[in-house]
């Protein structure tokens, strides 16, 4: 895997969903990922007006984006193919606020296939912000859709 950009731009995902800056693969099991909380925006300015935090569940989808990385291991997705999250059991263990610098800790536990579990940290310098277990994988989008008119 490569540096920078190139590596989060495998993400399906474009702004203002696309949280992840750079990822870097370090040795065989772990991939490390960074994002820094914007200071303006919709969801700073809406989580909580007077008192802006990061929203819980937008750690939970920067983590999900992460381990999505670490299983594509550099390839782009296959035509029609999407990252899913299967579950996530998580931690927050102290605010995330604008400006934040972070770092996404991704070690996988197990992989069957495609499927994944992930023990994850995230880390603001030296403190242990949030943690958890993820589940994830990929699926085609035909299967997220079929019924749907």
């Amino acid at each position: 895997m490569t540096n920078g950009p190139p590596l989060v731009s495998l993400l399906p995902h474009r702004a203002p969903m696309l949280l992840l800056e750079d990822a870097e693969q370090i040795g065989e099991r772990t991939l490390v990922a960074y994002q820094t909380i914007p200071s303006s925006g919709p969801f700073v300015e809406g989580h909580f007006p007077g008192f802006a935090l990061w929203p819980g569940a937008l750690l939970v989808e920067a983590m999900a984006q992460a381990t999505a990385l670490y299983l594509l291991g550099g390839r782009a997705l296959a035509p029609g193919e999407v990252p899913v999250l299967g579950a996530a059991d998580c931690r927050f263990l102290h605010p995330v606020f604008p400006g934040d610098r972070l770092r996404f800790h991704i070690e996988l536990v197990r992989r069957i296939d495609e499927l994944g579990l992930f023990a994850v940290r995230v880390e603001r310098g030296d403190e242990v912000v949030a943690r958890g277990r993820i589940t994830a994988g990929f699926t085609r989008l035909a299967t997220l859709t079929e019924g749907k008119p």
